[in-house]
């Protein structure tokens, strides 16, 4: 089954927002497409493409589950609509209507341990295979472009407006990483998380940070586990004021819901979750670490 049509034009409709794009671009569309307020900025266009896009995505990736292992649905369970399952922990962000696919624990941390060496046998196996299908595409140049990460195209204008207005009614923020207190207009919004690493546009993963350290020390890197225990009261000060803003406090809630499972939202678990993360893609990734 080919879905190349919905993809070309789902192409065509990106590069109309943003310009000619590159091979990280349909990550970022993802990532972004997840968040409510941002998908609701898109034209009706991109989205109705978009959307059409996943439906034939995911009706061929059914034959392939469906036939793993012996016979048919021998490893995994037919997919069914989240509100009909019991007893499962669905993925954050699940809508009842969506149509699931159980993994058993057991598998889930089989996956987890397994997922570098899967991704790069998948990664070196399309190289060859498009160099073999495609003839003027070589295995270098297939693997470049599947290996290419996003650099930070994505606007936060809305979200730095937010700030601006908080900071113009007096509320002080201070840096994660320095601790240093930041003017209005002088400092960045950092993503904790870089977008070279994975796209989390979101406000749990966007704090005001210090430009100069932004854009020299900590770069595209994660912080390490000493800095991230220095930065966790700063990082809970940042959540607490973006919860005395109502557009803020509603943007937040949304976005950590789309990635974290909290029966209690508060800016202290906020903050525990996000540096779990961190810690986690650290360890899982084997990313660069920045120090104080």
């Amino acid at each position: 089954m080919s879905f190349r049509p919905h993809l070309t034009e789902l192409r065509r409709e990106w590069e109309a927002i943003y310009g000619p794009s590159d091979a990280a671009d349909g990550w970022l569309l993802v990532e972004h497409l997840r968040v409510l307020r941002t998908r609701a900025s898109y034209p009706s266009a991109i989205t109705k493409v978009y959307n059409a896009t996943l439906r034939q995505i995911a009706q061929a990736l059914r034959q392939p589950i469906q036939y793993a292992g012996p016979g048919t649905w021998s490893v995994f369970a037919r997919p069914r609509k989240l509100l009909a399952l019991r007893d499962v922990s669905a993925i954050p962000g699940s809508s009842a209507d969506d149509t699931c696919l159980v993994v058993s624990a057991e598998l889930w941390r089989a996956f987890r341990d397994v997922s570098l060496w899967v991704e790069a046998l998948c990664i070196h196996e399309w190289s060859l295979f498009t160099e073999r299908v495609s003839g003027d595409v070589t295995r270098g140049r297939a693997y470049e472009l599947l290996t290419t990460r996003p650099g930070n195209r994505l606007p936060v204008i809305w979200e730095r407006n937010q700030i601006d207005l908080l900071m113009q009614e007096g509320t002080s923020f201070t840096c994660p990483w320095t601790g240093r207190l930041l003017p209005r207009e002088a400092y960045q919004l950092d993503h904790i998380v870089p977008i070279a690493i994975h796209p989390f546009h979101e406000m749990w993963n966007l704090v005001p940070a210090h430009p100069g350290f932004n854009m020299h020390k900590k770069r595209d890197r994660l912080p390490n586990s000493d800095v991230l225990q220095v930065a966790m009261p700063r990082m809970e000060v940042t959540y607490g004021n973006y919860a005395t803003a109502p557009e803020l406090a509603k943007a937040l809630r949304g976005d950590v819901s789309l990635r974290f499972s909290l029966l209690d939202v508060t800016p202290t678990t906020i903050t525990r979750s996000v540096v779990d993360l961190v810690e986690s893609i650290a360890e899982a990734r084997n990313v660069e670490r920045f120090s104080g």
